[in-house]
């Protein structure tokens, strides 16, 4: 079985990878999980077993440039519409086309950091997954935009000014106890003894793949 790591760097999230035949030769764990299936029964199947629609357009549409479609995948539990953006890519020496799924599209996510930055860049890893991303630049506008309106995640650097990133995750479980929280930090050792924690904590700097790792298993419970 091909390596299902290696078609689509840096894109762990739904992802599936397609041979020039229209077979799936690479699928991350998240797209299995989309799709309802182990690895081992979407690796080597046809696309056109897994979703509805003109496949072979799709595919040859895909030299064109990034594509953004609604997919029509199919589960044992049923069909389900999933946003994605299929392009065409070389891995491994291998013309292969990519499909990205949006999975995040619907899903309001607060990013709360001081540092410009890492705002423009965590916004970018979840926008791509068609997140709705807020971008809150010290301690006080992430306050206010949790009175505001309700998110699904919330991902907060724990040294700002006006209000730290721990005065802010106290506030948040005030109004949201339900709400998700990825703390950030770059010094693990400034966390303070006892009291409130986040979820999930990155240590910066940190991969892609880790700040993917971390929204997927947070949100797993509202897929």
């Amino acid at each position: 079985m091909p390596d299902p790591s290696d078609p689509f760097a840096p894109s762990p999230g739904v992802t599936l990878a397609i041979d020039s035949d229209g077979a799936v030769v690479g699928a991350s764990p998240l797209a299995c999980e989309v799709l309802g299936r182990p690895a081992e029964e979407v690796v080597g199947r046809r696309l056109e077993e897994l979703v509805r629609g003109d496949v072979d357009e799709l595919l040859t549409s895909a030299g064109a440039g990034t594509l953004r479609r609604e997919l029509v995948v199919e589960t044992p539990r049923g069909s389900r519409a999933l946003p994605c953006e299929v392009s065409r890519r070389v891995a491994g020496g291998r013309p292969l086309v990519q499909i990205v799924g949006r999975d995040l599209a619907g899903r309001r996510i607060l990013v709360a950091d001081d540092h410009a930055v890492v705002r423009s860049s965590v916004e970018r890893m979840l926008a791509r997954r068609g997140a709705t991303v807020v971008l809150a630049e010290d301690g006080e506008q992430a306050e206010r935009c949790l009175r505001a309106t309700p998110f699904d995640l919330l991902v907060l650097d724990g040294v700002m000014p006006a209000r730290t990133g721990y005065e802010v995750l106290a506030l948040a479980r005030s109004l949201l106890p339900e709400l998700p929280v990825i703390l950030m930090s770059g010094d693990p050792s400034g966390v303070p003894d006892g009291g409130l924690v986040a979820d999930l904590f990155l240590d910066k700097p940190f991969t892609i793949r880790t700040l993917d790792a971390a929204v997927d298993e947070l949100l797993a419970r509202r897929r």
